[in-house]
């Protein structure tokens, strides 16, 4: 999760500076050229999220399946 809002937090600093580029200087093409690639990584910090999630839910089931298991049978 760590790295997931580590992402979204430069993905959106990069993307919100290519926009103060566009609306405070005029500047069209400096602007998209750091607001794309800002929303590019927004796009991809999601499904890491939802990826490192996954990977240790599969991880810790089975223990904590087991612990469950002790816990209802004591």
């Amino acid at each position: 999760m760590i790295v997931a809002l580590t992402l979204g937090i430069i993905g959106a600093l990069v993307m919100g500076g290519g926009m103060a580029l566009i609306m405070a200087y005029g500047n069209m093409v400096a602007g998209l050229a750091l607001s794309i690639p800002g929303l590019l990584i927004l796009i991809v910090a999601y499904p890491l999220c939802r990826a490192i999630t996954d990977k240790r839910k599969k991880e810790y089931a089975p223990r904590i399946m087991q612990l469950s298991d002790s816990i209802m049978n004591d």
